[in-house]
């Protein structure tokens, strides 16, 4: 399954935590265990580590991000 918020880059760091992650969080921790959960946003450099926090098995992303960078998280 793939989460995809294509307007999450928009938000800083603050008002993801506060308004995104709690709800990212419970959609996460309700998928059926076994199912691979791809967690992706667009332009989302710097929400990176709470990406992380909120879930999945996966971090998908976008060409904005260096892989490098992605990979340190």
């Amino acid at each position: 399954m793939q989460l995809f918020d294509s307007w999450v880059g928009c938000l800083n760091p603050d008002d993801y935590r506060k308004y995104v992650l709690p709800h990212t969080q419970s959609v996460i921790s309700n998928i059926a265990e076994g199912v691979p959960v791809i967690h992706f946003g667009t332009g989302t450099a710097s929400l990176l580590e709470l990406m992380r926090d909120a879930g999945g098995d996966v971090i998908g992303v976008d060409w904005r991000v260096r892989l490098d960078d992605a990979g340190s998280e």
